[in-house]
């Protein structure tokens, strides 16, 4: 069975967010918000305006998780990561085989 599990990227701060070991990041399934429960003295920091992206189950060369939004690098040709009817793909519109491919940054970071 693959692995389920998500990262956001911070809209108003521009940082991507992953969860910690710990569980204390959590997402509040009727908002759309994240939390982080280890933030603030009164427990419970929200962020916004995020936007989730989930881990395709595959990893790069370098054994590096692959999420959607993730820019990836093969044969000197970069392609954006995304989900569509059901599959994970690269810009080039066909599936694609991870273990040849470099994880170089993501759409948000420039």
């Amino acid at each position: 069975m693959r692995t389920i599990k998500f990262r956001a990227w911070d809209v108003d701060n521009k940082i991507m967010v992953y969860p910690n070991a710990q569980g204390n990041l959590g997402i509040d399934m009727f908002s759309g918000r994240m939390f982080d429960t280890t933030s603030n003295s009164m427990g419970l920091r929200k962020y916004h305006h995020v936007i989730l992206e989930q881990f395709t189950g595959l990893t790069d060369k370098n054994g590096k998780d692959i999420y959607e939004g993730d820019v990836v690098r093969y044969i000197n040709t970069n392609y954006a990561v995304y989900f569509s009817n059901g599959i994970f793909w690269g810009c080039n519109e066909v599936g694609f085989e991870c273990h040849h491919y470099e994880t170089i940054g993501n759409i948000h970071e420039k």
